[in-house]
């Protein structure tokens, strides 16, 4: 029993971790159409979803945001606050817990 709690304490602890810098979007329930980054008014995906094109460079949203995915094909994004980079997506990331009120999509082949 004792070993079982660990497991179940161990796995808990993954979970809030990968939550907190990002996890692959194939084990994440966002939808997001392909060529597209979408970012979400609240954490998890909850709130209004929002898309912009991958078309490169500043894309200054309405407010702040709290989830994102980056659905573009080869493609970072970066989600920033004021022009300050807070973290980089990776093509089919996603974050749930960086606040942002802009992304800045990169070029063609760029990584994080």
């Amino acid at each position: 029993m004792k070993q079982m709690l660990k497991i179940v304490a161990a796995a808990s602890l993954v979970v809030a971790v990968a939550a907190v810098v990002g996890v692959s979007a194939a084990s994440a329930s966002p939808t997001c159409n392909t060529g597209h980054v979408c970012a979400w008014t609240e954490p998890n995906f909850q709130g209004a979803k929002g898309e912009s094109l991958c078309t490169g460079g500043k894309h200054p949203l309405g407010g702040f945001k709290w989830s994102s995915y980056n659905h573009c094909a080869n493609k970072a994004v970066w989600i920033r606050i004021d022009g300050e980079a807070k973290a980089c997506l990776e093509p089919s990331f996603v974050d749930t817990a960086t606040r942002f009120n802009e992304l800045w999509v990169g070029v063609e082949g760029s990584h994080c």
